[in-house]
């Protein structure tokens, strides 16, 4: 896959959560070709990340969390 085609590809992507209603915004990440903020499901507050890390094209990182209360 080229350079160009790896771009397109994380575009496809993001138009598609932004799309679904659950892009929250792009995070700066110098580790990360593009790191994606969403909430899932929309207008949860459930935040999580997806995550292109660099220098790796074949890895997508989807990152979520749990709070536990006592």
């Amino acid at each position: 896959m080229t350079r160009q085609e790896f771009d397109e590809n994380i575009r496809k992507i993001k138009d598609w959560l932004t799309d679904e209603e659950i892009f929250k915004k792009q995070m700066p990440d110098d580790s990360a070709h593009a790191h994606f903020q969403i909430e899932f499901p929309a207008r949860s507050g459930h935040l999580m990340g997806i995550i292109f890390p660099k220098p790796r094209e074949d890895i997508i990182l989807i990152v979520g969390g749990a709070g536990l209360t006592k």
